[in-house]
């Protein structure tokens, strides 16, 4: 299947109101933004919740409750999801960026099974100048 789509997936405070740290992951893919926003509110429905809701979203926040893990594991989420998972009193599972990323795609996944992607990385950057817009 062809991988025409390219998207960044923004992790973190994608509108720079709070502490204004974020990470970018850029992926090729088959499915339009519609189609993954469409895929993810399914796989939603089938692991019963929302990763982008439910999971990391406030200050600190960078972990999954164990139950949840679990219920990803169970339909067919690798157990090692990244460098950053480690499990703390049996009932968090800590995550880093790379990890959230890998947890969404696999939700979109589950709700649309045709989705396909790969890393990608953005090399046609042209810098025009600006530096001093920014203080």
């Amino acid at each position: 299947m062809k991988l025409k789509e390219t998207i960044n997936l923004i992790v973190g405070d994608w509108s720079g109101d709070g502490h204004s740290k974020k990470e970018i992951t850029c992926i090729k893919c088959n499915l339009s933004l519609k189609e993954i926003k469409l895929a993810y509110k399914k796989g939603t429905e089938i692991v019963g919740f929302s990763l982008s809701e439910d999971v990391c979203k406030n200050y600190e926040d960078n972990f999954i409750s164990i139950e949840k893990y679990n219920k990803l594991c169970d339909l067919g989420m690798p157990e090692e999801i990244g460098d950053g998972c480690n499990l703390f009193n049996n009932d968090k599972i800590y995550l880093i960026g790379d990890d959230f990323v890998y947890i969404y795609l696999f939700i979109v996944k589950l709700g649309n099974p045709k989705f396909s992607w790969l890393n990608s990385s953005v090399d046609d950057n042209i810098f025009i100048g600006g530096y001093g817009l920014f203080t």
